[in-house]
Parts: structure tokens; sequence; C-alpha cells
């Protein structure tokens, strides 16, 4: 279940780093873009602090949360909306940066917070794992929740700006960076899109260990899949679904990769990615995988991105080669869009 945006915290091993040019602005952005974004920074930001407790249905256990947008910056030209927010979020105050990339948004909506997770739950087969209280809405992107509001009505206007922001990008034209060489991006992307589907299930058990070695869980049974992996070069797009098995909860994401946000792309043991991203938190915590699996991150401009996992470290290589040429065919601009 999403609970609002995060990054999935997916070293030992390989690592496999390629540097990309930065997205480019899209030729063209229709003028009306720029009202539209500031009418949304503004919306964003009168949403204020929204208070919220949500209670475990399986301990009774509950959390008092709370999420506030503490600035925005919207780049018309660049079709994104850098959005920083703070929270208390189980118990922990977190800072973070969420980006909205408007070209890769397919669809949007508002719903009551308990809604949105219920029917996270009963997509995937899951029973109801939390119940909420407190007037709170949540704007859905591409089916996750992503953002959430006070009351109703800021909720479904950020909706409506959200989506006739995304139709506007959508529809900006793209020139190609045709100086790259062949292959040209169709077959790039067509090759991106037959090797992902073809990558089946990626199965492991995580063992994680306190810094003596001593085991401080039990093992702990993990699954992913890409399903309709389904390329767009004439929006240098890749959409997908994720499956994943997690905690033996079941669990979907709607992913969509731009190939003009994309910043960096890092092939590691998943292993050591966690344990990088557990070194930065500053938990002593260690964590292991049987057998050893590869993850692909794909990192976008401020931080966001997501992560594909991959049984083969030569095939994880070959995909993120792909996936740099199909970058560098819809990349340019300046590294600091804002």
């Amino acid at each position: 279940m999403t609970c609002s945006i995060t990054v999935a915290l997916l070293l030992l091993g390989f690592v496999h780093a390629q540097d990309v040019p930065p997205p480019p602005k899209p030729d063209a952005v229709d003028p009306a873009l720029a009202p539209l974004l500031e009418s949304l920074k503004q919306t964003l930001l009168a949403s204020g602090r929204v208070e919220y407790s949500m209670t475990s249905i399986s301990n009774q256990r509950t959390w008092h949360n709370w999420q506030e947008i503490d600035s925005v910056v919207v780049d018309a030209g660049g079709c994104q909306t850098r959005i920083h927010i703070k929270r208390m979020f189980f118990d922990h105050p977190e800072t973070f940066t969420a980006s909205l990339f408007f070209e890769s948004i397919d669809t949007m909506e508002a719903l009551a917070q308990q809604e949105a997770h219920d029917r996270d739950d009963s997509r995937v087969g899951r029973p109801r794992m939390y119940t909420y209280s407190g007037t709170v809405y949540s704007l859905v992107i591409n089916g996750s929740e992503s953002l959430i509001f006070g009351n109703d009505g800021q909720a479904r206007k950020a909706a409506n700006l959200v989506g006739h922001a995304s139709e506007i990008c959508r529809a900006a034209p793209i020139t190609l960076n045709t100086a790259t060489g062949q292959p040209g991006l169709a077959d790039t992307l067509r090759f991106i899109e037959g090797k992902l589907s073809d990558n089946g299930p990626v199965n492991y058990i995580s063992i994680s260990a306190d810094s003596d070695g001593s085991p401080n869980n039990k093992p702990t049974s993990w699954s992913e899949e890409l399903l309709r992996v389904a390329a767009d070069p004439s929006s240098c797009l890749l959409r997908f679904t994720k499956k994943s098995i997690m905690f033996d909860s079941p669990s979907d994401y709607q992913g969509v990769v731009s190939f003009r946000r994309v910043e960096k792309l890092e092939v590691a043991t998943v292993q050591d990615e966690r344990n990088r991203a557990l070194a930065r938190s500053g938990s002593t915590t260690r964590f292991k995988t049987e057998p050893v699996v590869f993850t692909l991150s794909v990192t976008y401009l401020g931080g966001t991105g997501l992560f594909i996992n991959f049984r083969d470290e030569e095939m994880a290589n070959r995909i993120a080669k792909a996936m740099n040429h199909a970058v560098e065919l819809c990349g340019g601009g300046n590294k600091e869009p804002f």
C-alpha cells in the first residue's frame, strides 16, 4: 500500500554507474501552462497542516500523523513542479522533496483517504490493513496516493489542475537528439520493453542483522515482477505495472519512466543498495539477500526515482545501457531546471 510519495529503500559487490544528460525542456509549451501551475502552487501552499490518525487492524496500534507542504517551485518551461514536504509518519519526523513531471501523469483523481487505501487493498486482494480518522482527502496520481488535503474542494481543484497540466505537457513536441547515433529511439525502447517483459519474477530472501552480525529479525521473502510493459517512443515514456510481495503483503505500482527526466542509472546488488540506504539513515542494521540479486536504480533530478530488480547482473547492465541511450536520445537541457 502506498501511503504517500515515497522512494523505495531498496553494497559487497559490483556497482556500475552511468551518468546521463539532464532532461530537456519541451520545444514549445502552451502559454496557458504558466498561470495554471501558479494556481496549482497556491492551492498546494494553502493546504496547510493536514492531521490524521491510522490504526492497524492487526494489533490496534494507532499513529498520529501530519503532513505540511513547506514550499513549491513551478517550472512551466520544464513541465514540472517540485514540492518540499514536512511530515510525521509512523512516529518519525521527515522532510523530503517530491517532483511532478506532468508528461508522465496518466491518471489523477481526488478520493477520501480511507477510500483510496481500501481500493489499493482490494485491487491486490489484500484485507484492509488500516483504518483512518480525520477529514483527509488524497490526490491519487497514476493509481498511487501522492498528496493529502484537509478538504475535498482543495483536493479536487488540485486534481483538475494537475490533469490539465498533464494534457498540455503530453501534447508538447519533443525533438530527439539524433546525434547520439543508432539504434533509434523506437528500436531502443522496443528492446527495453521486450527484455523487461521477459525478466519474469525476481524472488529472494532478505536477512537483517545487527552490526555485530546477530540476526535481528526472521528471514523475509520478497518477490517482484514487471507486467504490461509498454514503450511509447512518441513521448519518451515507458509504462509498466510492478507487482510485489513484501512481508507477505501483495502490492502493485503503476510505474512510468520518463527518459527526459533521468539523471543517473546505476546497477548494484540489492543488498548493497539497501545497506547504502540504511547507512544514510544512520541505522546500524545490515542486510543481505539469498540468492544475490541485482537492482537497477533509475534516479530523477531531485533524487526521486524507482528500482527494477533482476536475477542476472549481465541483463541488468544491458537494460541500463539501453536506457542510457534512450535518455541521450530524449535528453538535453540545463542541469538545474529550477
